[in-house]
């Protein structure tokens, strides 16, 4: 048996991983044996982690071929560490960087389990968007960041925009994930604030006027901050549009729907209408996409004191979901 290749429980060849072809000699034998008869507890896997490709109708069968490669990471993991105890300087040096690399090989494993397991989640299965498929040069990108040791939103993002790509390949885009993967903490959570008090007109996310620029955000986990600071904090992001003229519209007799948190309604609108407001950029709304929102009183103040603007030009206004 050669170290690239390896028969699998029904005695066909099974090609060894790129990332354990590039480990010292012995440890690429002992994955050419455990990973097999890891891999081997199902068919179905064995073929979806030859495949090694995103977009595949049975998410199941990936999901186990993930769950297959992390044992055997982990297994070589034991190995390593064994091997450390009695090993002299180089070869402990060797040693670490070969649990480095299989560290990175571990955490980008999880990043693709959570992300299949919301794939499960939503429908089962994953329908490739008109044969489109993710372009290798975001997939290269997204494994070194995924590779990485990420804060846990740092992480959250990755696991959302992998699962969106999965679904339309192209939603997030490769400068979405730059700024995922080199997005200050400080200004991630400045601009989850913003999002958290945002509105959601006709699609658009919006922090619709009238507002006090210089209320309190509750929850704010920069501390004391105000819709006017987190904006200054913002100002170099390109993460959000500038204030002084940003505006959302709608034609005359267009039915919109708008919903914060729970509250959720339908509008019709008499004549043209223009909303003034915080609006994120073309980029901030790739990342607004993928973040889960966490609704407070000031985001429905905000919401409510919107609608109360609009009594007079509006001709229909319904709870979201009924009829008009």
């Amino acid at each position: 048996m050669s170290d690239d290749h390896a028969p699998d429980s029904e005695g066909r060849d099974l090609i060894v991983p790129d990332w354990a072809k590039k480990l010292p000699s012995p440890w690429r034998r002992w994955v050419s044996v455990a990973l097999p008869l890891a891999l081997a507890l199902s068919a179905k896997a064995s073929k979806a982690y030859a495949k090694q490709k995103l977009l595949l109708a049975d998410v199941e069968a990936f999901k186990e071929g993930q769950i297959a490669e992390s044992k055997a990471l982990s297994g070589l993991r034991v190995k390593l560490l064994e091997r450390y105890i009695d090993a002299d300087l180089s070869e402990r040096l060797r040693i670490e960087k070969d649990l480095q690399f299989l560290d990175e090989k571990r955490r980008k494993s999880q990043v693709y389990l959570r992300a299949y397991e919301l794939l499960d989640e939503d429908s089962g299965t994953v329908e490739p968007d008109s044969g489109a498929e993710i372009k290798s040069e975001w997939r290269d990108r997204f494994d070194e960041l995924a590779g990485k040791n990420n804060e846990p939103w740092r992480e959250e993002l990755l696991v959302k925009a992998l699962v969106s790509e999965a679904k339309s390949p192209g939603s997030i885009g490769p400068r979405a994930l730059w700024v995922i993967g080199t997005l200050e903490e400080e200004l991630f959570h400045a601009f989850a604030s913003i999002l958290d008090i945002s509105t959601t007109i006709g699609g658009d996310r919006i922090i619709p006027k009238p507002f006090d620029m210089n209320k309190p955000i509750p929850n704010c986990e920069l501390g004391n901050q105000s819709i006017g600071s987190l904006l200054f904090l913002l100002s170099d992001s390109n993460l959000v549009s500038d204030i002084s003229n940003s505006s959302i519209s709608f034609d005359r007799e267009a039915t919109v729907a708008a919903a914060y948190g729970s509250s959720a309604v339908q509008l019709k609108f008499k004549q043209e209408h223009r909303d003034l407001g915080v609006i994120p950029t073309q980029l901030g709304s790739r990342l607004a996409s993928i973040y889960e929102t966490t609704p407070n009183s000031f985001g429905q103040e905000i919401f409510d004191n919107w609608l109360a603007t609009l009594r007079d030009t509006i001709v229909d206004k319904q709870p979201f979901g009924r009829a008009s």
